[in-house]
């Protein structure tokens, strides 16, 4: 009976190792690009916000299939966030050639020309905003359906 009164008593103490084990971890910001099932139609939205399809409205809360997560303005990312390999160009989002390729901070981008490759390697922070982020970056995960969740 003692011991239960003293488990008790210490784990209602708030120690200071227990608090650093309870912070929340900051996601990354990011715009979440959507595809409505009933309108066929893509929508974006802030990776923050509760999903809610502009077509359909709040009434179909289960409307929508993610597509692609892409970087928010401002924000900085990893080159570890990016989805690598890259299926389309990330200067005019084209399809990619694996033979055309260029490394940037240790990791392979594939490009759909070699006019491309050249403008990417002058200037990268421009074109790294057109692509693709894992959606885990943003606190989103995949279903084995494909949607989206939360």
């Amino acid at each position: 009976m003692v011991k239960l009164l003293i488990l008790l008593f210490l784990g209602s103490q708030n120690f200071g190792f227990c608090t650093k084990l309870s912070k929340k971890v900051r996601t990354k910001q990011g715009v979440a690009v959507y595809r409505c099932t009933c309108a066929d139609e893509n929508w974006s939205q802030e990776a923050s916000k509760v999903k809610a399809c502009t077509y359909c409205g709040p009434a179909m809360p289960q409307c929508g299939v993610l597509q692609k997560v892409l970087p928010k303005k401002g924000e900085k990312y990893s080159i570890h966030d990016y989805v690598l390999p890259n299926i389309a160009c990330p200067v005019d989002d084209k399809e990619t050639h694996k033979s055309i390729l260029s490394k940037y901070r240790g990791r392979q981008i594939q490009f759909c020309s070699r006019k491309c490759k050249r403008s990417f390697t002058k200037e990268p922070l421009k074109f790294l905003k057109n692509m693709i982020i894992k959606p885990e970056v943003v606190g989103l995960k995949f279903k084995k359906s494909g949607k989206a969740s939360r």
